[in-house]
């Protein structure tokens, strides 16, 4: 099984991460997906971001207690939700990975692949005491994907849409 990362924090959140080396039909022949969700796969043209739509609807039905059929629906900010439970949920993807944390309070998680086209994006996303704090250091673009995550995880937490990372999100320093 490619869960290649589990973990508890906080005894109140647990996490996972799920490396996609499976072909479709895998992934398919262990989910009970709702027609929604259907609906949704069967809008996703390319092979790898269908990959990457049904590893993660696995890892949360592997984490999800009694979460033999994932019926999963979207909230108006599109923040994915079970109805009828108190579980709270996230999903993130990128390249062969996919991310999944649960929780019985509202929760975040980001995953992304090392790309160096947040450098040009950083602008859109990095604040003016970010931007401070990273120009004293060698590795900028360590920096800005830790910040790109910490920030896409504290939209995905909020659940109400309309946050500006830029001005809205601020990273205290770090090392």
């Amino acid at each position: 099984m490619p869960i290649i990362y589990k973990e508890e924090v906080l005894e109140t959140v647990n996490t996972a991460v799920w490396k996609i080396e499976e072909p479709e039909h895998y992934y398919l022949g262990q989910l009970s997906l709702s027609p929604d969700n259907e609906k949704e796969l069967a809008g996703i043209v390319h092979p790898s971001k269908r990959l990457q739509f049904l590893a993660s609807r696995l890892l949360l039905q592997q984490m999800v207690p009694d979460g033999k059929s994932i019926h999963l629906k979207r909230s108006e900010y599109r923040k994915p939700f079970l109805p009828s439970s108190n579980i709270h949920l996230t999903v993130s993807h990128s390249g062969p990975f996919a991310a999944v944390a649960v929780s019985r309070r509202s929760v975040g998680i980001d995953i992304q692949e090392f790309d160096h086209r947040l450098v040009r994006l950083s602008q859109k996303f990095v604040g003016n005491k970010e931007r401070e704090y990273i120009n004293s250091k060698t590795n900028h673009l360590d920096y800005y994907h830790v910040i790109w995550g910490a920030k896409e995880s504290v939209f995905k937490a909020y659940e109400k849409g309309r946050l500006d990372f830029k001005e809205h999100i601020e990273v205290a320093e770090f090392s």
